[in-house]
């Protein structure tokens, strides 16, 4: 089941800033919104650069940084509340790993992670959800979105509707709860990695910027879609083991 915040608003993310809320003067436009959610819940792209990692040509941008020891391993781990594969801890220890990731990195604040992606911090500690767990609570909040015609004032509307969209955001954080961002793969696009729960040390596709999916990377995706372990994905490149019909990288080599 999706973990429960309780519908916190976090004072702090893994990677990202605050989020704007409702009374920073930010004003929805239903009309807007509402064609970019014609499919479904589709993630709002004026909000899509903080949630999402949109950062293109990431991992070809990422600057070169000096492998991380065991003592700051440990660090990271205890000050983030969460421990790493094995395989992981090893390849951020490596001064020319075989493939590029992401990883922890320390800050003026702290421990943080080496991306633009939001992850809650709050949340990192909690199991990551299996998609399946939580597509019923995902269409009743869809369900839920303000409509115009039930509304008399256009100002009421727009306030209902910016509440609940701090909702939806608040959702989409916990769907990536108790995971981190391995590589970002540009337009919105990453893979990620479970750090906690029954999932941990499986690795996901966050496709949200497009489909609003969170999918696992599998060898086997007509026997069950078994996810793949860190180790498995190593010797892959996440576009491979996508599902049938994502397609193949614009590039050829894995990042």
């Amino acid at each position: 089941m999706i973990p429960n915040v309780g519908g916190a608003r976090r004072s702090r993310s893994v990677g990202g800033d605050e989020h704007r809320r409702p009374g920073d003067g930010h004003r929805p436009d239903p009309v807007q919104d509402a064609r970019v959610r014609q499919s479904g819940r589709a993630i709002d792209p004026r909000r899509a650069p903080q949630r999402i990692g949109f950062r293109l040509g990431a991992m070809e941008r990422l600057p070169e940084r000096p492998p991380l020891t065991e003592v700051e391993l440990t660090m990271a781990e205890n000050e983030l509340g969460v421990s790493f594969p094995a395989a992981y801890r090893a390849l951020l220890m490596e001064a020319n790993p075989a493939k590029r990731v992401l990883g922890p990195c320390r800050k003026e604040r702290g421990w943080d992670w080496d991306s633009d992606r939001s992850t809650p911090a709050e949340l990192l500690t909690l199991p990551f959800p299996h998609p399946d767990s939580y597509v019923g609570a995902d269409a009743e909040l869809a369900a839920r979105e303000p409509r115009p015609e039930d509304f008399t004032d256009e100002q009421a509307h727009a306030d209902a509707w910016q509440a609940w969209d701090w909702e939806c955001e608040d959702f989409e954080d916990r769907r990536t709860a108790g995971a981190v961002v391995l590589q970002e793969h540009g337009c919105g696009f990453c893979t990620l990695l479970a750090v906690t729960g029954p999932l941990a040390g499986t690795v996901w596709w966050d496709g949200r910027a497009t489909c609003d999916l969170i999918v696992p990377l599998s060898l086997d995706h007509a026997g069950g879609a078994r996810p793949v372990t860190f180790g498995e994905w190593l010797r892959h490149d996440s576009w491979d083991l996508l599902p049938p019909g994502w397609g193949r990288s614009p590039r050829s080599p894995s990042a």
